[in-house]
């Protein structure tokens, strides 16, 4: 199903999600497996092949692209939503990380943190976990060892 808008765009529904597409993909790769959120101004691409940290990081980087970063209740809402239609109850690296001192995290791309969606109140880590990985169902976050292997979402920028 489409809809045209006024300024020309068709703009289609994705199957499972309730967020709009334009035919104006803005520069997103949608043609190779990216999603273009564009009332979120997001692009990504979702994988399941189970990597850690490391490994990730440097698949996102072969694409031109970095581990997502969701520095806004949009986006991070925008994502889960989008996964909360693929069914599943996989958990997703994101590029939140711990830093020093060990209570503070970052974003990898620098961006000031001014939204958290801790699943509870703030990261529990007794192990001194210091990555993150994003629940859908929840749209909240969890901290985990680097090691662990889990599912990924890489970020290219609009």
């Amino acid at each position: 199903m489409s809809f045209p808008f006024s300024d020309g765009a068709i703009y289609t529904t994705s199957l499972g999600w309730r967020h709009f597409y334009s035919s104006d993909t803005g520069g997103c790769p949608v043609e190779d497996g990216f999603v273009l959120a564009a009332d979120a101004n997001l692009c990504f691409k979702v994988f399941t092949d189970q990597k850690d940290h490391l490994d990730i990081l440097m698949s996102c980087y072969k694409l031109n692209a970095t581990l997502i970063v969701l520095y806004t209740k949009k986006k991070n809402t925008a994502v889960s939503t989008y996964l909360q239609g693929k069914g599943t109850d996989d958990k997703y690296y994101i590029g939140f990380i711990r830093t020093t001192p060990p209570s503070y995290f970052k974003w990898r791309n620098g961006n000031a943190v001014n939204f958290t969606s801790w699943v509870y109140k703030g990261p529990i880590d007794p192990n001194g976990s210091s990555c993150v990985l994003l629940d859908p169902d929840t749209r909240g976050w969890h901290t985990i060892t680097c090691k662990y292997v889990a599912n990924y979402i890489c970020e290219e920028e609009l």
